[in-house]
């Protein structure tokens, strides 16, 4: 039931700040009010602009915010808190702080706290029992509360050996998962686009349901969400939740998300002009976005402004060249598997604009990836590679042949999944 109510909480906390303007909101919070305060903190750390509402995005301002509505035992915000403390996103960073905060919203029964501390202990404290004794609390909180499968968990649980199911219910749980099922089936219709954004990323990655996902990012589009725009483009670009995808409609809705300044549906837009996707080709409007979405923090933008193709002349490659391996560096220094990845692969390439060969950096970069778990079969032959022949590292068989076992254990697992997607 827990599961269930964290969906109406968050819904009812937005309705509440739905219709107030922002000095309404603010003076709720400055009373004291936990839950205003939690969706004061929660609009800063996102950046929200609807109905009377306008927050830019602060992260110091929503630390801020959360640590209030944390303090009195608001469990979302302590949630919310955590990962502030854990990215140093408007605090320094604080992995002690970001457990304490994680541990007391899971100790109110906050499910996806649960999930997210056993991330934390994996990945940031290399607590693995500490890590599958969370991970199978949220998978059994989620069989209880839905009677369906936490995929997300399960997966955590595989990759550290775990073969899990959640546990034989009684009848009467089992009649109560059956009911929750149905509630969940049939929502109240929210009016506001945040709560239907909310609902329709429930619906895609926890009910599984594309249809019903695709039904409520229209709704929240059609209201003007800029994030629910960027996922509506991207349904009609992949065909998902529809009969088939729609390029036209894909590019008109990457456009309206991008003109009101989402920094990945200007690079998405910048592909649409570059690659002619619903619209013609148009390589001066393509750069226009691509800069646009640079210069809000697209890495994928400023790699696509590095294609020599167009011509710009060598001052503004290495502009974009120094501009991404920086926004790189801060991002992997801040945990982000996918900046480490990218990061490290910069360093064991090289690339005039961006940066020099780097064999030592490649290496730790990469290998930090690997403990994000965010790595394919190329990450290991390359670490494979660099061990074997001490490429800027102390020659290393073991850890060699290591890498390279698990390079082809990937390939593998990447051609299955070519041949098998489902």
């Amino acid at each position: 039931m827990k599961h269930i109510l964290t969906l109406l909480l968050l819904v009812l906390f937005t309705f509440t700040a739905y219709g107030q303007s922002k000095s309404q909101l603010l003076r709720k919070a400055q009373a004291g009010d936990a839950n205003a305060q939690y969706q004061v903190g929660d609009y800063y750390y996102h950046g929200y602009s609807y109905g009377g509402l306008d927050f830019e995005k602060d992260y110091r301002e929503a630390a801020k915010w959360l640590l209030k509505a944390a303090e009195q035992g608001h469990a979302i915000a302590q949630h919310l808190l955590s990962f502030c403390y854990k990215f140093g996103d408007g605090v320094a960073k604080d992995y002690d702080e970001a457990e304490k905060w994680l541990r007391k919203s899971a100790a109110q029964g906050y499910d996806l706290a649960y999930h997210s501390l056993g991330n934390f202990l994996r990945v940031c404290r290399k607590d693995y029992p500490g890590a599958i004794y969370w991970f199978k609390k949220a998978v059994d909180e989620y069989y209880r509360t839905s009677g369906l499968e936490d995929k997300g968990s399960l997966l955590e649980l595989r990759e550290l050996g775990v073969e899990y199911h959640p546990g034989q219910q009684s009848s009467t749980a089992k009649n109560n998962v059956a009911v929750n099922r149905k509630k969940t089936a049939n929502p109240n219709n929210p009016t506001d686009p945040k709560a239907q954004y909310d609902l329709a990323l429930r619906c895609l990655y926890e009910y599984l349901d594309e249809e019903k996902a695709f039904f409520w990012f229209s709704k929240s589009a059609n209201q003007g969400f800029a994030e629910a725009q960027l996922a509506l483009a991207t349904c009609y670009a992949e065909g998902r939740g529809i009969d088939e995808a729609d390029e036209n409609k894909a590019f008109y809705w990457f456009s309206k998300s991008a003109e009101q300044g989402n920094a990945e549906a200007q690079y998405y837009l910048g592909n649409c002009y570059e690659y002619g996707i619903g619209t013609e080709e148009n390589e001066k409007m393509a750069i226009r976005w691509y800069e646009q979405a640079g210069l809000n923090g697209n890495t994928d933008a400023m790699e696509s402004l590095l294609d020599p193709l167009f011509e710009k002349g060598k001052q503004y490659y290495l502009y974009w060249g120094k501009k991404l391996l920086y926004t790189l560096q801060k991002k992997a220094e801040a945990g982000a598997g996918e900046a480490q990845d990218a990061l490290g692969r910069y360093y064991y390439n090289g690339n005039e604009f961006v940066t020099e060969i780097d064999y030592a950096q490649a290496a730790y970069w990469l290998e930090q990836a690997v403990v994000s778990r965010y790595d394919d079969s190329s990450t290991f032959s390359i670490l494979s590679e660099i061990y074997s022949e001490g490429k800027g590292v102390k020659k290393d068989a073991a850890k060699a042949k290591r890498f390279g076992d698990k390079a082809r254990e990937k390939a593998y697992e990447e051609s299955l999944k070519m041949f098998f997607p489902f």
